[in-house]
């Protein structure tokens, strides 16, 4: 497992690698009374060098995709941006997952990473990022600072990408006041009003085990939590004020799901209906900062 940072504190080991994408290779907790240690996040693949495999990775400064490639800029035609993965037709995700970070500075709980992003095809804004990743009892908070050092604005997001494991009984819980509906290449095309008990979702063996996700929730509670059973643990999913978009996400089948809180929603960069700050789509003025935060508790 690719890895060059370990923090422990608690019943909690974090592995990262600041190498592949500053991202997170491993999420641990360990049953002291049962000698048994667990997977929290799907670990990275052994032998992997592709960051996109991440047990979690942050998403910077645009989460999901690019339609047709497509930034939007204000008084313009926009942009058109080059594919950054050879496994999705859009640029997805921003460049943070494709760089190699900088530690700035690192203990035993927590770790520091910087990036300098200078203008290109991929991503033609200059930029200061700083991840700060920080392990306390059973909880670990991953914090992202974007800075804009360029001399004009620049479209700006963020978000965080955790694939969690699954158990055979496992079920998701959040409170949303709406979900976009998409068309088969992931447009999205209504949005549609959910209010009322938190939704749920149960992967239990039987149809409900080849569920296949991929939704954008707006209004999204800022909590959601993950239930083990089969496990007796829980995980407890929080986020900053301004990540109120949330994306989950899953293949049939696939023994992982994606809960990612995301500042904007799909195609708030690219679509000309969704160009709104309803949608999370803003403008970073130079010098100005974008943050936000995500906390993972096991319980």
């Amino acid at each position: 497992m690719s890895a060059d940072i370990t923090l422990r504190h608690g019943r909690l080991e974090v592995l990262f690698d600041s190498r592949l994408g500053g991202c997170c290779t491993a999420l641990k907790y360990d049953f002291r009374d049962a000698g048994e240690v667990v997977d929290i996040l799907r670990p990275f693949p052994d032998g992997s060098t592709d960051p996109f495999e991440a047990a979690c990775f942050a998403m910077l400064p645009f989460s999901n995709r690019l339609f047709d490639g497509r930034l939007q800029m204000p008084g313009g035609p926009g942009l058109i941006l080059p594919l950054n993965c050879d496994r999705i037709e859009f640029p997805v995700h921003g460049v943070g997952w494709m760089s190699a970070w900088t530690i700035a500075s690192l203990s035993s709980h927590e770790v520091v990473m910087g990036l300098s992003h200078t203008p290109n095809d991929h991503w033609p804004f200059g930029m200061d990022c700083t991840q700060r990743i920080s392990v306390t009892g059973n909880s670990v908070r991953f914090h992202v600072i974007i800075c804009n050092t360029g001399v004009t604005a620049m479209p700006a997001g963020l978000g965080f990408h955790p694939r969690f494991n699954l158990g055979p009984m496992a079920r998701v819980a959040l409170g949303a006041g709406a979900v976009w509906l998409q068309d088969q290449r992931g447009y999205p095309v209504e949005c549609v009003d959910v209010q009322g008990e938190p939704r749920v979702a149960s992967f239990a063996d039987g149809p409900a085990h080849r569920m296949v996700m991929n939704h954008c929730f707006a209004d999204w509670s800022g909590r959601a939590v993950l239930d083990l059973p089969e496990r007796k643990l829980a995980v407890h999913l929080s986020a900053s004020a301004n990540l109120r978009h949330l994306m989950v996400y899953r293949l049939s089948g696939n023994p992982w799901l994606c809960v990612e809180p995301v500042s904007h929603a799909t195609g708030a960069f690219s679509l000309e209906m969704m160009r709104s700050p309803v949608h999370g789509a803003r403008l970073l003025e130079p010098g100005e900062s974008l943050s936000g935060w995500m906390d993972l508790e096991v319980l």
